[in-house]
């Protein structure tokens, strides 16, 4: 049955008056965790407190589902277009604000009463920590995110349909240390990875952040070194790799971009190790961060041989309007003016073979309500 909190929460006018006239604390915790368990349920928050995000992509052909994608018939120069967008009308939407606002205020108003009841302090705590995960990424504090990927074609129904699943540790979100959260651009990329075979012997992620994409490839490539530069996201980021069960394949190391772009030395420990598949989520958000990846591309990204599959390099951005700049750079370096090395006697040519765009969502809004017993999950943002 659907759940609608302006009908089944229990006031909190309601319950205090209850109490006024005797009726047992027991009870009043009851239906006060009752209404909790429900708004997690609704948001797609799992029981343990941690945000429970569910990843898939399903075929056209389906606008019943919540969500349905589109692939333009004709592919043009400017690749394939995947739509990602919420079945949603007008009216659902305002209701669903309302809706919202209406939990807010339960919350706030549980926190109010509770905090001044010595037996409601844990529920006083944990409504005031889901106040602050309903808020948004850009607001929440320290928190575990589990994204579940599915890769069927189809919606999912039950959480053991996942192919893959990684938990992880997000840390606050400062201004100088954005790899503390998980961008939209993540979960696409590492969605796209996981529906394919990774026939992969190393991996390479840059700017790897909370680590998401790297964390789910370590599941099937057997080395994976994860990369980044910022002290506070290195050490969420060694925290999540020490997490995985794939920690014995997992290295996580510093990087500096700028230091091999103005022909410093490459990766600590080997700066001539080259890798098979390099992948980079959000990594272009500057102007010049392109010429800057592209330069660590050229110095680690494996050149071919014939006893391995082709290297790769899976680069996904999101594109912002307000970042218009940094899309035209990284177009006009990995598609306008391909990388070139020479090796042994050969020159190599990194080729883009596909460009592919999904429109979907961002989650760093605050979390939306989900009718019904839908699967619970919010759509992220990227093109790529």
């Amino acid at each position: 049955m659907e759940f609608v909190p302006t009908r089944d929460l229990v006031s909190v006018g309601t319950l205090r008056r209850q109490v006024a006239q005797g009726a047992p604390i027991a009870h009043v915790r009851g239906a006060l965790w009752q209404g909790i368990h429900a708004i997690r349920r609704a948001c797609g928050l799992a029981e343990d407190g941690a945000v429970d995000q569910w990843i898939w992509m399903p075929t056209a052909g389906e606008p019943e589902k919540a969500m349905q994608v589109r692939v333009d018939s004709a592919a043009t120069s400017s690749g394939r277009h995947i739509t990602v967008p919420t079945v949603i009308t007008r009216e659902q939407d305002s209701l669903d604000a309302f809706e919202m606002r209406y939990v807010h205020g339960w919350l706030e108003a549980v926190i109010r009463w509770a905090f001044s009841q010595e037996q409601l302090e844990d529920i006083a705590e944990a409504c005031s920590a889901h106040l602050v995960l309903l808020a948004g990424q850009a607001a929440a504090g320290e928190r575990t995110h589990r994204y579940r990927f599915f890769t069927q074609d189809t919606p999912p129904q039950d959480a053991s349909e996942a192919a893959a699943i990684v938990e992880l540790r997000e840390v606050a979100l400062t201004e100088d240390a954005v790899g503390a959260r998980t961008w939209g651009a993540a979960t696409w990329l590492t969605l796209a990875l996981l529906r394919q075979p990774l026939g992969f012997a190393r991996a390479l992620e840059l700017g790897a952040g909370t680590g998401l994409v790297g964390l789910a490839v370590a599941a099937r490539v057997p080395k994976v070194v994860l990369t980044d530069f910022h002290p506070t996201v290195l050490d969420n980021l060694a925290h999540n790799a020490q997490k995985s069960p794939y920690a014995d394949r997992i290295s996580v190391v510093p990087l500096d971009w700028r230091d091999i772009y103005n022909g410093g030395s490459g990766l600590a420990g080997d700066a001539n190790e080259r890798f098979d598949l390099v992948i980079a989520a959000d990594c272009v958000y500057e102007a010049e961060h392109a010429d800057w990846v592209a330069a660590v591309v050229r110095e680690h990204l494996a050149f071919p041989r014939q006893d391995a599959p082709t290297p790769q390099l899976h680069l996904c951005m999101a594109v912002r309007a307000t970042h218009a700049a940094e899309t035209r750079s990284a177009l006009r370096v990995f598609r306008d003016e391909p990388l070139r090395a020479a090796h042994e006697g050969h020159e190599y040519s990194l080729v883009m073979v596909d460009d592919v765009h999904i429109h979907a969502t961002d989650d760093f809004a605050p979390i939306a309500l989900r009718g019904g017993d839908e699967p619970r999950g919010r759509e992220t943002s990227s093109g790529a």
